[in-house]
This record gives structure tokens, C-alpha cells and sequence, in this order.
């Protein structure tokens, strides 16, 4: 990716779960900046705490300030600073970040000393910027400035021609994740998957492998009726299953032992020893 080994502010656009966090990162991985990867979700902090949580503040700021702290760009220094769902910031706190952006330098809420930052800035907005400038939503000269090199993801369901390389590399990496050994997924499955339209784009497909991961069998996914909906019954525990393995496996790590086990299990020992009975573990 060329514009990976700049400097120069990257915005990301495309529908929600696109990926557009995991390009953030490749944009961050393949520059030379040795720094830290900082991530902030405009979207999910409060707009009272959002100018602290990026530019910091002093002890005394505010009510609670006991101690000061550094911001986000702070913490970015020599690395990059990604902000998702950028379009959520006041016009207020756009204001401020432009200033920033302009002039290399972040001043904490409450201080008044400038500090010189050296962050590389990465946005990402699930909505289209250009028209939210020219709606007044969105800060015509900030979008203009952000808009340094604009990368645009499309949706999973128009990203089939490498669909089974993606499938391939999300099923090493969940497979790692969550501790399962699934070595490749099946021509099958993939062509079972791709008839999908994927209205959640990668979020949808990650979470669908992960499904698919946690039921396969000798290593490899296969197609499934679980890949657009729920799992199969038969692929399922009920409840009294999941109980009576649990207390199958504790009993086993603590050697047997019935007061280990129910201190491990959470549950008094009467109703362990109850349990033991239900499910013929004597």
C-alpha cells in the first residue's frame, strides 16, 4: 500500500464493518513509524469526555482531575492516532482537531503549555464526509484536510474474487484466537458463503466462521446449515450437557476432589454432590 510508508493522513470510508479497522492497522504495520497503534471510537465516548480522552489534561482541570493525563495524540507520539466514526465529533471539538492537525501541536484541557506531537492521523467514518461538509454536518475545512488520501472499502458482497483468500486467512487467524486447531475451510463451504450478500460485511463473516470453527470436526470447516443462521441442533449441547461436562472437567483437574470442584464450579457442595448423582459421575 503506497501511501503506508508516508506520513500523509489517511481517511477511510466505506459501509459499517467494511474492515475498516483492520486497514488502520495494515496502514500502521507496513509504515516505518516504530510508535504505538492508538485507537479511538468517537462514537462510543461520551461528547463531555471526548476533548480529554484526545488532547489530555492537567490535574486540576476538572472535577476528578487528580492526577493529569495524557491524551491520545500524546500517547501516538512516533505512531498513528486512528479515529473511527470521526463524524461524530462536535463541531466544537472538529474546531480543535483541525488546529492540531494544522499545527503539529496538542494543548491539555486546562494547561497552557503547547506540546509538539509527531502522530500519524488515521479516520474512518461510515458515512459519506463529502455530502455531511456539504450538509453543514461535518466541517467543510476539516473534511478537506482529512481528506489527504481517501481509501474507500467496498462492501464484503462485491469482494467475491478474493473471497477465498480472505475466508482462508480469517479462519487461521480466529482459529488461533480461540484456541481451536482448524487448519482450511472446504471449497464447499466458501462457494456455500459467497451465496451470501453479507448485509453485515466482515463483522457478519467473522462471527460466522468463528461459529463454524467452534463445530467442525478433523480440522477442516465444512458446509453447514449453520452458516446463515443458528447452529444445528445436533451440533449443539443443551443445557444439562454443558452442566454435566463442566462438572465432569473439574472434577477431573481437581483430582476428584467433590470441595475443590464445587469451590471451582461456584456452587455449594450439597448441590454439587447432588449433581454428581443427576448425571451419573459417581
Amino acid at each position: 500500500m503506497a501511501v503506508s510508508g508516508t506520513n500523509s493522513t489517511v481517511l477511510l470510508t466505506g459501509e459499517t464493518g467494511t474492515g475498516k479497522t483492520l486497514i488502520a492497522r495494515v496502514v500502521h504495520a507496513l509504515s516505518k513509524r516504530g510508535g504505538p497503534f492508538i485507537e479511538l471510537n468517537c462514537a462510543a465516548i461520551p461528547e463531555n469526555l471526548m476533548e480529554s480522552e484526545i488532547f489530555g489534561y492537567e490535574k486540576g482541570a476538572f472535577t476528578g482531575a487528580v492526577a493529569a493525563k495524557k491524551g491520545k495524540f500524546e500517547l501516538a507520539s512516533g505512531g498513528s492516532i486512528f479515529l473511527d466514526e470521526v463524524s461524530e465529533m462536535s463541531h466544537a471539538l472538529q474546531a480543535k482537531f483541525l488546529k492540531v492537525l494544522e499545527g503539529g501541536a496538542v494543548e491539555r484541557l486546562g494547561g497552557t503549555v503547547t506540546q509538539k506531537i509527531d502522530a500519524r492521523v488515521i479516520c474512518a467514518s461510515n458515512r459519506d464526509l463529502q455530502k455531511e461538509s456539504t450538509d453543514g454536518k461535518f466541517r467543510n475545512d476539516l473534511y478537506f484536510r482529512l481528506n489527504v488520501f481517501p481509501i474507500n472499502i467496498p462492501p464484503l458482497r462485491t469482494r467475491k474474487s478474493h473471497f477465498a483468500q480472505l475466508c482462508r486467512y480469517l479462519t487461521a487467524s480466529i482459529s488461533k484466537r480461540i484456541g481451536k486447531n482448524v487448519l482450511d475451510i472446504s471449497e464447499a463451504a466458501i462457494e456455500t458463503l459467497m451465496s451470501h450478500d453479507w448485509p453485515g460485511n466482515m463483522r457478519e463473516l467473522q462471527n460466522v466462521l468463528e461459529r463454524l470453527i467452534i463445530i467442525s470436526k478433523d480440522g477442516i470447516i465444512a458446509p453447514s446449515k449453520a452458516i446463515h443462521g443458528q447452529p444445528d441442533a445436533k451440533d449443539t449441547l443443551n443445557l444439562s450437557e454443558i452442566e454435566r461436562r463442566a462438572i465432569e472437567t473439574a472434577l477431573n483437574r481437581t483430582g476428584g476432589s467433590r470441595k475443590e470442584t464445587a469451590a471451582v464450579l461456584g456452587i455449594s457442595l450439597r448441590n454439587l454432590q447432588y449433581k454428581i448423582k443427576e448425571y451419573g459421575l459417581i
